[in-house]
């Protein structure tokens, strides 16, 4: 393969051969494959000066056999205790 940028057009002077890397794995049951999922944050119409609410997909990766998904940048702790949906937990519908 030649060169491959995360945009999937090549780029001049680089050679890569994805068989070649390796592998990311999952930190929790070494699994190689994933899938995507996305949160989808609400806006409120009022902030963002519209006439409807607007939504913020956010992508994130979950391990395809054991459920681990990987840590959510947004999600934040209340009052010290972890959120509902912990980042890196399985999701709550395995």
């Amino acid at each position: 393969m030649n060169g491959i940028g995360s945009t999937g057009q090549q780029r001049p002077g680089i050679k890569v051969d994805l068989r070649d890397m390796p592998d990311e794995k999952c930190p929790e049951c070494g699994g190689v494959y994933f899938v995507s999922v996305i949160r989808i944050k609400r806006i409120s119409k009022i902030m963002v000066g519209s006439d409807k609410d607007q939504q913020y997909p956010i992508p994130l990766l979950q391990c395809a056999t054991c459920g681990w998904r990987e840590p959510d940048p947004f999600s934040k702790p209340s009052n010290g205790t972890e959120p509902t949906d912990a980042p890196g937990e399985p999701s709550a519908d395995k």
